[in-house]
């Protein structure tokens, strides 16, 4: 079980570095499509965004909910590497924080997705209810 996680990690990392250094970053065409023109320039990574993304770029989301599910309490083989520049290798906690604020330099959102939404409405909530309460 412990080595389908692994699988699962790598394989949602291996698309994050794909996105980021084999642009562009699409779905095969079938026989009869031909491939539209797209500029390099124009496919923005999903991961260490320099400058900083004032928006998420398109398809960046998806991939990033993936890795951030995929890959939470996972240590990597020597080789794997979570980031595309290959430098934060071995455990996933010792990086994840990081991570994460590299998602948000790119103005993606950093946690899985709906996490954050969740318990920004449950704070809202209770503080809400307890201004009702104290009148």
């Amino acid at each position: 079980m412990v080595e389908a996680s692994v699988h699962q990690c790598v394989k949602a990392a291996r698309k994050l570095h794909r996105r980021s250094f084999l642009p562009p970053y699409v779905n095969p065409l079938g026989p009869d499509e031909v491939q539209p023109h797209v500029d390099p320039d124009m496919i923005e990574p999903c991961l260490v965004c320099e400058p900083a993304n004032e928006f998420c770029p398109d398809g960046c989301q998806g991939l990033l909910d993936f890795f951030f599910a995929a890959c939470p309490g996972i240590c990597l083989p020597e080789t794997y590497f979570f980031d595309p520049q290959m430098t934060m290798a071995g455990c996933f906690s010792d990086f994840g924080t990081d991570l994460r604020r590299h998602a948000q330099r790119c103005g993606c959102n950093g946690a899985m997705g709906g996490a954050v939404p969740g318990t920004l409405l449950l704070t809202f909530v209770l503080v809400t209810t307890s201004y009702l309460l104290a009148f």
